[in-house]
């Protein structure tokens, strides 16, 4: 008995196995005595749908509308198998000529991707450029303020998000380390 205590890890998969194993049973048993208990007039009525869905089933393959409502058919009890036919072959594009059709397509709408994409490149290039030539006009100074051209250049550097961000990078760089500072704690 102590040996079960002390290998109960060892033995509570086994247990858990086993509990699943006899649900299983009782299941497929309980399934079984179902099946035994159907009624035949039940049965009939499954089999008839599955054969009017077959019906629309083999229709649709061969391109026609299936018939909007089947009329029910008197079943004998000893009644042959029904026969069903072979539906006719139709062409259908083989995977060889299916696999071009879409490479054709695949190549044309890469052609047109890489012409919008060209088109938006030379697009953003120009404006690039122009962007350019408006900055390099607001940077610079005018005649009247040679002496304080720095301050000015500063000021309009310091209206930009791009320039303040560097002001806070070179105060990073040049200035005193974080550690060396004397006052009150840096705030995080």
């Amino acid at each position: 008995m102590d040996w079960i205590f002390d290998n109960i890890e060892k033995l509570f998969p086994i247990i858990i196995f086993l509990l699943y194993g006899l649900s299983a049973w009782h299941r497929r048993a309980s399934n079984k005595g179902k099946e035994s208990r159907e009624n035949p007039e039940e049965a009939e009525r499954v089999r008839r749908i599955q054969e009017e869905i077959r019906r629309k089933i083999i229709a649709r393959q061969q391109g026609r509308n299936p018939p909007a409502e089947v009329e029910p058919r008197q079943v004998e009890v000893e009644q042959a198998p029904p026969s069903f036919s072979i539906p006719p072959v139709v062409h259908r594009p083989s995977f060889v000529e299916e696999q071009r059709v879409r490479q054709e397509e695949l190549k044309e709408r890469l052609r047109v991707t890489q012409a919008a994409r060209s088109e938006t490149a030379r697009a953003l290039e120009i404006s690039r450029k122009q962007s350019k030539s408006r900055r390099r006009h607001q940077q610079v100074p005018e005649k009247g303020e040679t002496s304080r051209s720095f301050r000015v250049l500063l000021k309009n550097d310091l209206r930009q998000k791009s320039g303040i961000k560097r002001a806070f990078l070179l105060r990073e760089i040049l200035g005193p380390p974080i550690g060396a500072e004397t006052g009150p704690l840096p705030r995080k």
